[in-house]
């Protein structure tokens, strides 16, 4: 029923707005930079003439100056020239935080010659090419559907990644080169670019090597094999460089609020239920477990007829590497909300969904609980306190990560099933 009730004045606008384009690219791109403009105007208004105050009423805690994260790399370019081992000391930056990155971010950026004076222009660059990554990713989608990429890309978790200027975005930006790169240029570029992009960014921030699943769609021994050469060299490069691993992690704020991640809703339980958390982690490992084999045998029943289409368009990459990015860092990390931004990769194939016969109620599912996941975390959790301790929406929030975490399972099962 709320499906059914949706906004439709929108969509006709919309619908409305394409018509006076030749292509739906076009139409698209004019649709979302209008969007764009008017909620950069709307910030403004809000935060008395500056956008970054402004982002405090859409739930972001603020830091300033500006691109706080990208700054803290910057001032370890800084620090490093003055001596500091900048992943234990870091004074440079303005909040003192040791740089918890492989140095590789800061060995680049010192060889462009980058410092912190360059932070705002650099941040800056690098939410434009973050806005053409979408612009290009939605260009094909149906006008009348464009309300939910609004919905998705004006979200309070994909703000504050750019508030922050953090370095996903660097990662975002190879991944999606290594995907178009997959599908435009099937035989050197599927076999040896996109794979090369891919192990890059797990170079930048280990995560993305669940990426390389990409190298397995199209049963390609080549592209198989390079995959596993670039996964042994991130591998090997992790172990050579484990001293630094262990001083980032030690280095990396854990928190739990507007955070996402296997052990996050045992948090949150262990508040609102005030037990004591066990010593042993077994018990991170045993919810996921028990918690997915519910939610896929619910799911498997009711969405068992999904037709046995091949997917091997560029939607289809996109969806295998967010899917895979969601499930390695849901299981193994917890990860700030900014994270959940690999999501939109699965968009665009989720909408295709939404007009096939058998996957359409799979489809409104995902598309929903992405929403929830990418709003749910900022604008609720504060109003929700009893005895001072956070409760109730949480758990709502942690059930849409559980059942996007399931449907994309399932999603890489009908990926990767053989056509009938």
């Amino acid at each position: 029923m709320l499906w059914q009730n949706r906004p439709r004045i929108m969509t006709g606008i919309f619908e409305k707005t394409a018509h006076l384009f030749r292509n739906r690219g076009a139409a698209n791109t004019a649709i979302l930079s209008v969007i764009g403009l008017a909620f950069l105007a709307l910030m403004y208004a809000l935060g008395g003439g500056d956008i970054q105050k402004g982002l405090v009423y859409y739930g972001i805690q603020v830091m300033e100056p500006s691109f706080a994260d990208l700054r803290m790399i910057l001032a370890g370019v800084e620090c490093t020239g003055a001596g500091h081992d900048v992943l234990v000391n870091n004074p440079c930056d303005p909040w003192k935080r040791p740089v918890n990155y492989p140095r590789l971010w800061v060995e680049i950026f010192g060889l462009l010659g980058l410092g912190l004076a360059a932070t705002k222009n650099f941040g800056l660059l690098l939410i434009a090419l973050m806005v053409g990554c979408f612009l290009y990713l939605f260009r094909n989608t149906e006008p009348k559907k464009l309300y939910l990429v609004v919905l998705c890309v004006f979200s309070p978790a994909v703000m504050l990644l750019l508030e922050r200027g953090n370095n996903d975005i660097f990662v975002f930006l190879l991944l999606f080169l290594a995907v178009v790169t997959w599908c435009r240029y099937p035989h050197a570029g599927a076999t040896y670019v996109s794979p090369a992009l891919i192990g890059i960014a797990a170079l930048f921030k280990f995560f993305p090597f669940a990426a390389l699943i990409l190298t397995l769609k199209q049963r390609n021994r080549a592209q198989i094999a390079c995959g596993i050469a670039i996964g042994a060299i991130v591998l090997l490069y992790a172990f050579l460089t484990f001293d630094d691993i262990t001083k980032m992690l030690k280095a990396t704020q854990q928190k739990f609020h507007f955070s996402f991640g296997r052990d996050v809703i045992v948090y949150f339980m262990s508040q609102q239920m005030e037990f004591r958390l066990p010593a042993s982690e077994l018990y991170l490992y045993a919810i996921p477990i028990v918690g997915i084999a519910l939610l896929v045998a619910v799911l498997v029943v009711k969405f068992k007829n999904f037709p046995k289409a091949a997917y091997s368009n560029e939607n289809a990459g996109f969806f295998i590497v967010g899917a895979a990015i969601f499930i390695f860092t849901f299981l193994a990390l917890k990860n700030w909300d900014y994270r959940l931004v690999f999501l939109l990769f699965c968009v665009p194939q989720i909408i295709d969904w939404l007009h096939i016969d058998g996957m359409k109620g799979f489809a409104r599912t995902f598309i929903i609980s992405i929403a929830i996941a990418l709003w749910a975390g900022f604008l609720i959790p504060a109003i929700f306190f009893l005895n001072r301790k956070l409760l109730i929406f949480p758990s709502i929030d942690e059930m849409a990560n559980w059942t996007i975490l399931t449907l994309c399972l399932i999603g890489l099962a009908v990926m990767f099933r053989k056509p009938a």
